[in-house]
């Protein structure tokens, strides 16, 4: 089984939102981030980064 998250959806849950999505049967699942960050850091680094443009914001 796959599910498939739109660019929204995931941008929805790194912003603290939940996004609900249903199973063949109609089944909802729902998708949150986690409440605990992760204690170490990935090991690969990616070329792509989630960074909060909450305070780069110009004035």
């Amino acid at each position: 089984m796959e599910i498939v998250l739109s660019e929204n959806d995931i941008l929805r849950i790194v912003n603290g939102e939940r996004v609900e999505v249903y199973l063949n049967g109609g089944e909802p699942i729902t998708i949150r981030q986690s409440y605990l960050s992760d204690a170490v850091k990935p090991l690969i680094n990616y070329d792509k980064q989630i960074v909060s443009n909450l305070f780069n914001s110009a004035s």
